[in-house]
C-alpha cells in the first residue's frame, strides 16, 4: 500500500471538495466527497497506517484537509477529532469549513454519523 499517493490523493480530494462547494459545482463536490470515501475504504485496510496519515494530517496547513481528516478519525482517536473539530468550528476560517465542522459534531454526536462503506 502506498500512504504517501494515497495521503496526496486525500489532500487533493479534501482541497477540491471545499473549492468546488465555494464554486457551486455540486457534481464535483460530490465526486471528491466520493473520492475521500474510497480513498478512507482503502486505507481502512491497515487501520495503524489510516490513524497515522490522519493524525499527520490535522496539522496540514488547509482547514478543510484538517476537518475531513478529524471527521473520518472520530471512531479511531474521538477525543483529538472533536478537539480539532471544534477548534474549525469556533475559528474565523471560511464559513462552509466551520459550519460543517460544527454539523460533523453534532452527527457524530447523535450517533448518526455513518462511514464509508455505507451498505455496512
Amino acid at each position: 500500500m502506498n500512504t504517501l499517493y494515497f495521503r496526496e490523493q486525500f489532500i487533493t480530494a479534501a482541497i477540491d471538495h471545499e473549492s468546488d462547494t465555494i464554486k457551486g459545482d455540486s457534481r464535483k463536490t460530490n465526486r471528491a466527497a466520493d473520492k475521500l470515501a474510497a480513498i478512507y475504504v482503502e486505507l481502512k485496510q491497515d487501520v495503524g497506517k489510516l490513524i497515522e496519515i490522519l493524525l499527520e494530517l490535522l496539522n496540514y496547513p488547509n482547514e478543510s484537509v484538517q476537518k475531513w481528516a478529524a471527521g473520518y478519525l472520530l471512531p479511531y482517536r474521538q477525543e483529538i477529532a472533536e478537539q480539532k473539530l471544534e477548534e474549525i468550528a469556533n475559528g474565523d476560517g471560511y464559513g462552509f469549513t466551520t459550519f460543517d465542522a460544527l454539523m460533523v459534531l453534532k452527527e457524530w454526536r447523535k450517533g448518526t454519523l455513518k462511514f464509508p462503506p455505507f451498505d455496512s
